[in-house]
């Protein structure tokens, strides 16, 4: 059992267990948030990031592991919901943090696996898994889950290139704007590269933005939000669509890697209205859980396997937007259904 540290059991009903603890002497102060584990254990990635409050990172992880529930629900595989935050500069993050952080895995004993997620990276998880078994996403099992996640998000495109102009989704002459070029926004750049698809860009570095624009021919936005385009593909950090900038997008379609694009989920109403085809997030951006989920099985990681699971977003997503056309709901509304459904099992 974890000692003289200053560990919180926060109380909320609609989460089955969120921990967090504030550690003087590493100066750890992580939260570790169970949503729910009806499907199995629960599995998400570890965010590392300077959140501005507690009440910032309790709201993100909270929000974040209620979607893994869903993803994992949605891709009908065996795992729950859940998520974790280190609130700090991932430049700050020490050996000292990450071996504290592990001994909390292993005294909430399996219910909670954790994997990559922004400001982590497969070095950090090598080092945690040294020192517990609920680690996923390491160096000698699925690795670094980015280009699947990519993959899966080039795929729902399809999926949803084939639903606005009801033809065979080809990208050809397509105008598609990536917003965010950390390591999925980059993998879908490179596998839209070859389609004939008009690519914007934008990224908060402006170095990675030019180099990235020249090797494949990209064009840089200074307002990507606001461009008109056939897709918009928030491959960044959350709640980037909200009440200010809903009614300036110029976009036909919104499908991207992006953990909750939306600020508030109501939203999805709004852009239902607007005429615009939003994608949820939980739904095309699973490729990086279904990879991971591979790792567990008894029989050991398989990448071709993999590959293919992860190929059955298209259809996914395709199921999805015709139930949604049928029914006149949103995309988000039958997802949630499904994933839901899929939870009573």
């Amino acid at each position: 059992m974890l000692k003289n540290i200053s560990l919180t059991l926060i109380k909320d009903s609609n989460f089955e267990k969120i921990i967090k603890v504030v550690d003087n002497k590493t100066t750890l102060n992580t939260i570790i948030c169970i949503h729910n584990t009806k499907r199995g254990p629960s599995l998400g990635g570890l965010r590392i990031y300077p959140y501005k409050s507690d009440d910032d990172s309790l709201f993100d992880v909270k929000r974040l592991s209620e979607g893994m529930t869903y993803k994992s629900s949605l891709a009908n595989i065996p795992l729950g919901g859940g998520k974790s935050i280190i609130n700090c500069l991932p430049k700050n993050i020490t050996n000292d943090m990450l071996k504290l952080y592990a001994e909390i895995l292993n005294d909430i004993n399996g219910d909670y696996i954790c994997a990559e997620d922004v400001g982590s990276n497969v070095e950090i998880l090598d080092y945690i898994r040294t020192y517990t078994k609920f680690c996923a996403g390491i160096s000698n099992g699925s690795g670094d889950p980015s280009l699947f996640t990519a993959f899966g998000v080039y795929r729902g495109i399809k999926a949803t290139m084939e639903t606005l102009y009801e033809q065979d989704g080809s990208l050809q002459d397509k105008t598609i704007a990536i917003q965010g070029l950390g390591n999925v926004g980059s993998y879908l750049l490179k596998l839209l590269f070859p389609t004939g698809a008009k690519i914007l860009i934008s990224d908060i570095d402006n170095d990675k933005q030019k180099i990235l624009s020249t090797k494949y021919k990209a064009y840089i936005s200074n307002n990507i939000l606001e461009e008109k385009c056939d897709i918009f593909a928030p491959c960044a950090l959350g709640g980037i669509i909200h009440t200010n900038n809903i009614n300036k997008l110029k976009c036909k379609a919104i499908a991207g890697a992006a953990n909750n694009q939306l600020l508030t989920e109501d939203l999805h109403f709004k852009l239902h209205k607007l005429g615009i085809l939003y994608v949820p997030d939980f739904a095309i951006n699973a490729g990086g859980i279904i990879n991971v989920s591979q790792e567990l099985k008894n029989e050991g990681y398989d990448f071709e396997k993999s590959k293919s699971d992860v190929d059955k977003i298209y259809y996914t997503i395709k199921n999805i937007l015709h139930v949604s056309k049928v029914n006149n709901k949103t995309p988000y509304e039958i997802s949630i259904n499904i994933a839901k459904n899929n939870l009573k099992y």
